[in-house]
């Protein structure tokens, strides 16, 4: 069989890496989180990525669902996450990174439990107590995405948002757009 796909946009040689994200091979939260965001841009990108145009709406949405599962198997009780699932440690990055991929698939009408969402956010409000005294690039950077998590959860935190603003000298540029 040969394939041909014809195109003027450079989103069609996309499609092998594509491919890729949508059947990412791991299970940690990383790994997780990151083969699910791809499936929530799958409805805006179908008009300008030809791979996504022929991926049904059923299959999106059983992707969405394993990946919010996976997702709440990492979530501690308190609402941080821990790396592996059923983990006992929490770790900041991975639970503003894995609250991240909760708060946007709920955005996308996935059935995440409003109780996730709800400790996710207490974990991160609690996380940021001490902001101030944060020393180290690692810690700022956690704060930001915190933050981020936040706002897009419908829970903006402004002054501690405002302390971050005052030391947004000490991030390096990736983390600045946080």
């Amino acid at each position: 069989d040969v394939e041909l796909e014809c195109g003027r946009s450079l989103l069609l040689e996309a499609g092998g890496a594509v491919d890729y994200l949508l059947h990412f091979p791991y299970g940690c939260l990383e790994q997780t989180t990151s083969a699910m965001i791809p499936w929530l841009a799958v409805d805006a990108l179908r008009p300008v990525v030809p791979r996504f145009a022929g991926v049904p709406n059923d299959r999106v949405q059983q992707a969405l669902r394993t990946g919010v599962e996976r997702l709440l198997a990492m979530q501690r009780p308190d609402g941080g996450f821990s790396y592996w699932p059923d983990g006992t440690e929490r770790v900041d990055w991975a639970t503003s990174y894995g609250g991240l991929g909760l708060v946007l698939a709920r955005k996308a009408v996935a059935d995440v439990p409003a109780a996730a969402v709800d400790a996710l956010c207490a974990d991160l409000s609690n996380s940021l107590r001490g902001l101030a005294e944060a020393a180290g690039s690692q810690a700022l950077e956690d704060a930001a995405r915190a933050l981020w998590v936040l706002a897009l959860a419908g829970q903006p935190q402004e002054a501690y948002r405002n302390q971050l603003v005052e030391r947004v000298a000490e991030l390096d540029r990736a983390n600045r757009c946080l």
